[in-house]
C-alpha cells in the first residue's frame, strides 16, 4: 500500500492508504501495521487524509454484539460526540449507525459536551427521561460532569484505568456495561 506522494519531496518509504469506500474488509480500518518514516509533505498529506477519513478507525469484535444486546433489552441508544461533522458518516461506514436511534455530532449541533444543553437535546430527540437515562463516556470532565449537569447518571468507560479516583461508576469492558444494564432491567 502507498501513502499519498509527497509534494516536492522524496518520501523515505511509501505505502498506499486504504480507500475508505472499499468494503472488502467490511469497511473497517485499522492503523498500518508497520512503522513508516515520512517527510513533512507526507505528514501534511497524511493529516489531510486523516481529517477526512480517520486512519485509526476500527470496531472491536465485541461492539456489535454488545449493541445488539442493549437493543434487545429495549434500550434506546444515542451517540453524543464532540466531533467534526463526520460521526454519522463514520458510523454508517463502519456498520454501526443502525444500532443507534440518534447520532448527535457537536459540529452539526453547534454545541458540545459538557454543555448540558447537548445532553438535553439528545434526551428530547429520544423522548427520554433523564432519571432513567445512563450516559457512558470516556472523559470525566466532558462526559460525567456534562451528564450530571443535565440530570443524567454518568459513568466512565475507563478501559485503561485512567480515573481510579473518579466519583462515579467505572467500567473497563463493554460487556460489563451490558451486564449491568441487563441486571438493572431484570430488577426493574
Amino acid at each position: 500500500e502507498h501513502l499519498p506522494k509527497a509534494r516536492g519531496r522524496k518520501a523515505t518509504r511509501s505505502r498506499r492508504l486504504p480507500d475508505p469506500g472499499d468494503q472488502r474488509d467490511g469497511g473497517q480500518r485499522k492503523a498500518p501495521a508497520q512503522n513508516v518514516i515520512v517527510g513533512r509533505a507526507d505528514a501534511r498529506d497524511l493529516a489531510d487524509y486523516h481529517a477526512e477519513h480517520n486512519l485509526w478507525e476500527s470496531v472491536p469484535d465485541e461492539v456489535p454484539a454488545a449493541l445488539q444486546r442493549l437493543r434487545a433489552g429495549g434500550r434506546r441508544l444515542a451517540v453524543l460526540s464532540n466531533a467534526n461533522g463526520t460521526v454519522s458518516r463514520l458510523f454508517t461506514r463502519l456498520g454501526l449507525a443502525g444500532h443507534f436511534d440518534h447520532i448527535l455530532d457537536s459540529w452539526v449541533e453547534k454545541i458540545e459536551k459538557p454543555d448540558p444543553r447537548f445532553f438535553a437535546r439528545a434526551l428530547e430527540r429520544a423522548a427520554a427521561d433523564p432519571a432513567t437515562t445512563l450516559h457512558v463516556g470516556d472523559l470525566y470532565h466532558v462526559d460525567v460532569r456534562g451528564a450530571r449537569a443535565a440530570g443524567i447518571e454518568g459513568w466512565l468507560f475507563d478501559v485503561a484505568g485512567l480515573y481510579p479516583e473518579a466519583d462515579c461508576p467505572r467500567v473497563h469492558r463493554l460487556e460489563a456495561l451490558v451486564d449491568f444494564v441487563a441486571a438493572k432491567n431484570a430488577g426493574a
